[in-house]
C-alpha cells in the first residue's frame, strides 16, 4: 500500500488494468525476449491471474472489494459516503452490465470482420471510486452521473480502425453524445492524450458505462503519461513538458503513418492482383513507386 500511494493514481488494480492492457496491445511480439520479459515483471507484481480471466472469480474479487468499508481507504464527507452507498446497491448490477456490454461489443466486431488487439472491461472498484468522490464528489448529484462505474476498452492498430469501431458502437449502444468527448482533437499546437470516449447505454436500458476506444500507440502513450504522473499534482517544469510533447507529436506522427503506409500497400496489392489477372505486369512499378513516392513527400 505505501507504494501505490506514491503514484498519482493509487488504486493497484487501476494500474494493473494499464500494464495487462499495453501488453495485450502489444501481444504480436509475444515471441520477443523483452516482451516476455515484460511479462514476467506484470505477474510478478499483478499476480499470474488476469482481471476479467474467470467471471465468478472477478465478481467473488469485485464484492469483496466493495463491501470494504470506504472510511479504510479515504474519509469522505456525508455526501461522499451517500454516493458510495448508493454504489454498494448498485454494485450487483454492474458486473452483469460489464460482461453484456462486452460481449455485445465483441459480437459485432467480429461480424463485422474486424480485427482489434484488445477488448478490456472492468467495473470501478470501491477504492477508486473513493479517491474519485474525495476529488470532486461534489459536482455529483447521485451516483448515476458517474458515468465510468462500468468501463470498457478497445485497442485497434491502425487509426481509421478507432471510427470503424466508433460506428459500430452507434449501433450496438445508444450514445450520450452530450457527456462523450473525442480527445483526438487537440488544438494545432497541441499534442498528448489521443482517445476517442463515447458514454454508452444498452438499448434495453441501465446505468451507462464508458467506452474508450484508441490504437496500441495512443494506449502506449497514455500508459506512459498515467505511470509518470504527467498530469498529477505536481507541476512540471517547462524543459520536461516540450519533451512530453515532442514524444507525443512523434507517437501520433507514427500512428498516422502507418495507417498511411497500410493504405498504400492495400491498393498496390489490387493493382498488382489487377494487372496479374490482365496479364500485363510491365507497368507494376508506374503504379507503386508514384504511391510510395507520395508517402516519402508526406514525410519529409
Amino acid at each position: 500500500d505505501k507504494l501505490w500511494s506514491l503514484f498519482h493514481a493509487k488504486d493497484p488494480k487501476e494500474h494493473e488494468w494499464h500494464y495487462r492492457g499495453l501488453a495485450d496491445a502489444l501481444s504480436e511480439l509475444k515471441d520477443t525476449f523483452a516482451y516476455r520479459e515484460f511479462q514476467l515483471l506484470v505477474d510478478q507484481v499483478f499476480g499470474n491471474s488476469r482481471i476479467g480471466e474467470k467471471a465468478e472469480d472477478k465478481a467473488e474479487a469485485s464484492q469483496s472489494a466493495a463491501d470494504e468499508p470506504s472510511e479504510s481507504i479515504v474519509k469522505l464527507d456525508p455526501h461522499g459516503e451517500m454516493l458510495m452507498q448508493q454504489f454498494r446497491e448498485l454494485r450487483p448490477t454492474l458486473e452483469p452490465l460489464a460482461k453484456e456490454a462486452y460481449d455485445l461489443l465483441r459480437r459485432a466486431l467480429r461480424e463485422q470482420g474486424i480485427y482489434v488487439t484488445a477488448i478490456e472491461q472492468r467495473v470501478k472498484t470501491v477504492k477508486s471510486l473513493a479517491g474519485k468522490l474525495e476529488l470532486k464528489g461534489a459536482k455529483y448529484q447521485s451516483i448515476d452521473d458517474i458515468t465510468d462505474l462500468v468501463g470498457l476498452r478497445v485497442i485497434t492498430f491502425y487509426t481509421d480502425e478507432v471510427d470503424k469501431v466508433a460506428a459500430i458502437a452507434k449501433r450496438v449502444f445508444d450514445i450520450d453524445w452530450q457527456e462523450s468527448v473525442d480527445k483526438r482533437k487537440h488544438q494545432l499546437d497541441r499534442f498528448g492524450y489521443n482517445s476517442l470516449h463515447y458514454i454508452c447505454r444498452l438499448k434495453t436500458g441501465g446505468p451507462r458505462f464508458e467506452l474508450q476506444m484508441r490504437t496500441a500507440l495512443q494506449h502506449v502513450w497514455s500508459t506512459i503519461e498515467h505511470d509518470t504522473g504527467y498530469k498529477g499534482d505536481v507541476r512540471i517544469p517547462r524543459e520536461y513538458l516540450r519533451q512530453f510533447n515532442r514524444l507525443a507529436g512523434t507517437l501520433e506522427m507514427v500512428d498516422d503513418e502507418f495507417s498511411r503506409l497500410r493504405t498504400v500497400l492495400t491498393d498496390y496489392r489490387r493493382q498488382i492482383q489487377s494487372l496479374v489477372k490482365s496479364g500485363q505486369l510491365g507497368p507494376i512499378r508506374m503504379v507503386f513507386l508514384p504511391a510510395m513516392k507520395s508517402l516519402t513527400l508526406n514525410n519529409s
